[in-house]
């Protein structure tokens, strides 16, 4: 494993991981949130990994399917990006991003209605003075919102 200052030890994931996709977001410190859809295609599992140790796992949303997700690390904390079904509706899909290992949920919602095609998330890592996660949805119809995760429900801007 790699960290800003160099190479540490190795780090073990789950027997399981990757799964059917996967996403990995690096802390400052090493430590790796790890974040996958099992082969059932079921829920996705989120867990932390050290060099020396390997946490168990978390299961979320165990019997919702999840197609996408994605994973960074950003503003001091690791974030996992995913789209399930719409279960209210059960049309579409819904964007949700979520803390590890606090388990924190934000919903990135939609008001006019519309599906989430996809999830990027994306950090400013690079520059202390704005160091947030940005989550960008982009909507069945082609538009984009971005939410800066931690900051609020409502998108920053819409296109």
């Amino acid at each position: 494993m790699t960290t800003r200052t160099g190479p540490t030890g190795l780090a073990s994931a789950p027997q399981d991981f990757p799964g059917k996709t996967c996403g990995v977001a690096v802390a400052a410190d090493g430590t790796l949130a790890l974040a996958w859809v099992p082969g059932s295609g079921k829920g996705f599992k989120v867990t932390e990994a050290r060099p020396g140790k390997v946490e168990e796992p978390d299961l979320i949303d165990p019997k919702v399917p999840t197609g996408f997700l994605d994973a960074i690390h950003g503003g001091g904390k690791s974030w996992v990006g995913f789209l399930q079904p719409d279960m209210e509706t059960g049309m579409g899909l819904v964007a949700q991003a979520i803390t590890v290992p606090s388990l924190q949920r934000v919903n990135l919602h939609d008001d006019a209605g519309r599906g989430a095609r996809v999830v990027r998330l994306a950090s400013a890592a690079h520059m202390p003075e704005n160091d947030c996660v940005v989550a960008i949805v982009v909507w069945d119809d082609g538009a984009a919102s971005a939410w800066q995760l931690g900051a609020g429900a409502d998108p920053c801007w819409t296109v």
